[in-house]
């Protein structure tokens, strides 16, 4: 996927550079690509797929992001019949890149034409693409980030490129969890100094028979730095996720995929990343700090401050972080 993420990249880069049509479309086959499909950009400079019609494929409907029609192309002194699939909407193009990789992984990995494999792509990514959602604040960026780090780390371990393990997104007590294994994370932009925000009275209580890590994350936002939630997300693709399954994952964090550019405006320098392990000793609220073992009737919505520092000389190695994110993965240590 990398390779060929980076030969659509530098092709629509290529189109660009070379100037706008006066009308119709400027096209670029790349060497890497499946015969009878190619790049191009049209007058307005939107991105386009443009593959041979077959007739294998199935009705394509346009939506808002993706527009679709057929038409005839003079290409290189040959009128050709094509499905051309445009990106009318800038703040999608990048995404765009990842539609272009899907459909070219899916007509390699399948073996069927371009034009089938883009009405394929096109109908799971169509709900999608329709997601509209809220600007994304350094915060929000940061703590994003923060949990990528994570699952970049979980893939590199794990040969099914799976992020079910992921459970942070759907409002799930701990970002990350998988049977009885769980890990909190928290980021900080603070230059010292290990306090952070605890939600609820559950969320530093391990899962019943199990084990429970926080690990903090310090970033600092510079300009130019160098992680960003693209570079991460391109990290995650190159072990093995699937395009779209992540999109759907970062869209339940609250970065829908036409955010995807604002987000990437923060640029952080990673810090410092801390492991902690939660046991009976660490400073926390649970249900069992109250009276009768369980939060008093009419409570809601438990919010503190927990200083980590006092905690710091359990910090844990590399190689004992490596061994919990093996148990996220369920690989065996």
């Amino acid at each position: 996927m990398a390779k060929v993420i980076d030969e659509i990249r530098a092709g629509f880069a290529g189109l660009i550079e070379s100037g706008l049509p006066a009308s119709g479309f400027e096209v670029l086959a790349p060497p890497g690509l499946p015969a009878g499909t190619r790049l191009g950009i049209d007058s307005e400079g939107c991105p386009c797929l443009i593959v041979d019609v077959t007739g294998a494929r199935g009705p394509v409907r346009s939506t808002e992001a993706l527009t679709v029609q057929t038409a005839p192309l003079d290409l290189d002194g040959t009128v050709t019949e094509c499905l051309i699939v445009r990106c009318p909407i800038i703040e999608l193009f990048k995404v765009f890149d990842q539609f272009v990789a899907a459909v070219i992984d899916l007509a390699v990995d399948a073996a069927i034409a371009s034009d089938e494999a883009a009405s394929q792509v096109i109908d799971k990514w169509q709900a999608l693409l329709a997601v509209r959602g809220q600007s994304v604040g350094r915060q929000k960026a940061a703590s994003t980030i923060a949990e990528m780090l994570v699952l970049v780390d979980c893939l590199e371990q794990d040969p099914l490129g799976r992020v079910d393990q992921w459970t942070g997104t759907t409002n799930a007590r701990h970002d990350f969890r998988r049977g009885t294994s769980a890990v909190e994370v928290k980021s900080t932009l603070q230059h010292t100094g290990m306090k952070v925000t605890i939600h609820g009275a559950d969320q530093l209580m391990e899962p019943e028979g199990g084990d429970l890590h926080v690990h903090l994350v310090r970033l600092e936002e510079v300009p130019n730095g160098d992680l960003t939630l693209g570079r991460l997300f391109d990290a995650a693709v190159d072990r093995g996720v699937d395009a779209l399954a992540l999109y759907e994952k970062l869209a339940e964090a609250g970065i829908p995929i036409d955010r995807m550019d604002e987000a990437d405006e923060h640029k952080f320098d990673l810090r410092e990343r801390i492991t902690l392990p939660i046991n009976l000793d660490s400073p926390r609220i649970v249900p069992g700090s109250f009276t009768g073992g369980h939060v008093p009737a009419g409570t809601d919505d438990i919010t503190y401050s927990c200083d980590l520092a006092v905690m710091a000389d359990a910090r844990m190695s590399k190689q004992e972080w490596l061994e919990v994110v093996r148990r996220l993965v369920a690989v065996e240590v």
